[in-house]
C-alpha cells in the first residue's frame, strides 16, 4: 500500500511514519510506503490537488491530506473517481490543532487505518478524527 501525503501535512509526518514502517515484519503487518508530495520528483513543492490526484492514480497511491475546505475536495471528486484514488482526510477540530495533535492522531490510529484500507478498492474517502479513528465518507455511490 502506498501513501502520498499532500502539502497540507508536514513532510516530517510522512518521513516519520516511513521510518516507523521500516521496522515492521512483512509477514505480520500490512506494509506501506509513505511519501510526501513536496519530496516526490514528479511533483515537488507547489503541486496542485489535480497533480497529486493524477500522481496517486498512476502510482496506485492513497492521498493523505489535512483540509478544512471540503468544498474544494468535492470539486476534485470527479477526478478522484475517474482515476480510482483513495483519499484520507484529517479533519482538524474547529478550534484548530497543533502539529503534535496531528502526529498523535496518526500514530494512535495508524494500524487501524492500514487494516481498514488494506482490502478496500478505490475510489474511497475516509476522514480521520483527532483520536485517529477512520470513518468512511460516502462520496462515490
Amino acid at each position: 500500500m502506498n501513501f502520498i501525503f499532500d502539502a497540507n501535512l508536514s513532510f516530517r509526518l510522512a518521513e516519520g511514519l516511513a521510518i516507523l514502517e521500516s521496522g515492521n515484519d512483512p509477514e505480520k503487518e500490512v506494509i506501506v510506503s509513505c511519501k510526501h508530495a513536496d519530496k516526490v520528483e514528479d511533483l515537488g513543492e507547489g503541486a496542485t490537488d489535480p497533480q497529486v490526484i493524477q500522481y496517486a492514480g498512476k502510482n496506485k497511491a492513497i492521498i493523505i491530506s489535512q483540509d478544512d475546505d471540503f468544498k474544494r475536495i468535492q470539486g476534485n471528486r470527479v477526478l478522484i473517481k475517474e482515476l480510482k484514488v483513495g483519499y484520507v482526510l484529517y479533519k482538524p477540530p474547529k478550534h484548530g490543532c497543533r502539529y503534535w495533535e496531528i502526529v498523535e492522531a496518526f500514530i494512535s490510529g495508524w494500524k487501524k487505518l492500514k487494516d481498514t484500507l488494506k482490502d478496500k478498492e478505490p475510489p474511497f474517502m475516509y476522514i480521520i478524527d483527532k483520536k485517529g479513528n477512520p470513518q468512511e465518507v460516502k462520496m462515490f455511490n
